[in-house]
């Protein structure tokens, strides 16, 4: 009797601009986990690096390459575009993931489309960040003279890389309704989307009974009857945290929560300062393991998010949900509106410190109001994005390939 031959495994290539703590690179591991057991997870980053992994890893960073500088861009579509190349011609069939659709989604497109090798876009918000003013006034900072008089040749080769990705692209993965009517609007037909959940670990991440909430107050050395309001984000401009203490100034002072921020970045010692100027007691944790993630949201009443720019789905906002906390967050991005609609949060306009003190006022006077907002938030990441709905959403994704 004939021995039936298997195929190879999937080798699943991911392409990155660079691997850093956020929101990104969980998602992104989430994925490596679940698609390592059918194949082999191979990343491909320019850099530079700030977090290590465990998958093989190619570099292709080099002198003279960037993808938000002038040329360098295009040195670094080459690069990229070259490392593509080699992985998709490597033994075995390989599926290629970029990051963004950008100047990383274009080189990876195009060389899905020399060695016709598929391509699956992992659409983490780029094409709403490109195509708002904030990002090129607030969050691209060029501080060089030579990259400003640049801008606009670099602004032209962004948008051209942008729609070529899109054109040639087989799959985007999309996170949200936002992204999805803009890719719809660049010509990407429904038929090219999948939608995908971001998961949540739901043992890590769980509403805190009396016990574990003392326990995370004790390592916090936060007392037992402080109201706290937490936040756990990078420390910048965009993240709007300006905005929190703006805004918990105009709480009344006996109704004023504790501030404890988790996170790190550039903004830490402006806002330190602003913070002392405003009279408003807030404690700066640093950055934060998963685990000291888990044990802010075990002692905090209320979350916080004030994004000034977004796209996709914070994945801090999912994780406050999950714990069962009152979450108050910006309509930056949007998709706040709805994750919080029904009573299971509150979502203010993107910027409006009136607003966000109102809604921090409303949930910190009204413990009956945070429960029951925690308690529909749980049911809706449960419902959502529990870590087996991507197992289904992957399976039928990349069942093609397997």
């Amino acid at each position: 009797m004939r021995a039936v031959s298997r195929p190879p495994p999937v080798r699943y290539v991911f392409v990155v601009t660079a691997l850093a703590s956020g929101g990104t690179l969980t998602v992104m591991r989430e994925f490596w986990r679940r698609l390592e057991p059918s194949g082999r997870v191979e990343v491909i980053s320019h850099g530079p690096d700030s977090v290590s992994i465990e998958q093989p890893l190619t570099a292709t960073g080099g002198r003279f390459g960037g993808p938000m500088r002038f040329p360098a861009i295009w040195i670094y579509a080459l690069r990229t575009l070259v490392a593509a190349v080699r992985a998709a011609r490597r033994p075995g069939r390989a599926v290629l993931l970029p990051q963004d659709s950008l100047a990383t989604g274009a080189a990876t497109a195009l060389a899905g489309r020399l060695t016709g090798t598929p391509v699956l876009l992992m659409e983490h918000g780029s094409a709403v960040a490109v195509a708002s003013d904030y990002f090129w006034r607030e969050r691209l900072q060029l501080p060089r003279r030579r990259d400003r008089l640049m801008k606009p040749l670099l602004r032209g080769s962004v948008w051209f890389l942008h729609r070529l990705c899109l054109r040639l692209i087989d799959r985007v993965l999309t996170a949200g309704a936002e992204t999805e009517a803009r890719l719809r609007s660049l010509g990407v037909e429904p038929a090219r989307m999948e939608r995908y959940h971001f998961p949540i670990d739901l043992e890590r991440l769980r509403p805190a009974d009396a016990s574990r909430r003392a326990a995370a107050r004790a390592a916090l050395g936060l007392e037992a009857d402080t109201l706290v309001l937490a936040s756990v984000s990078r420390l910048t401009h965009e993240k709007g945290l300006d905005l929190v203490i703006r805004a918990l100034a105009a709480v009344p002072a006996g109704a004023r929560p504790l501030l404890v921020l988790g996170g790190d970045g550039p903004e830490r010692a402006a806002l330190e300062d602003a913070a002392r100027a405003a009279g408003i007691d807030a404690r700066f944790l640093g950055e934060l393991a998963p685990e000291g993630v888990a044990e802010l949201l075990s002692a905090a009443d209320l979350f916080v998010y004030a994004g000034r720019q977004g796209a996709n789905t914070p994945y801090a906002v999912l994780e406050a949900m999950a714990a069962g906390l009152g979450v108050i967050a910006s309509t930056e991005p949007a998709v706040h509106a709805e994750m919080l609609g029904d009573g299971r949060g509150r979502a203010v306009p993107a910027g409006d410190a009136d607003a966000l003190a109102a809604a921090i006022g409303e949930l910190a006077a009204s413990a009956e109001l945070r429960a029951d907002a925690g308690r529909k938030a749980r049911a809706f990441v449960e419902r959502w994005h529990a870590p087996e709905v991507l197992d289904r959403e992957l399976a039928t994704i990349f069942g093609r390939f397997a």
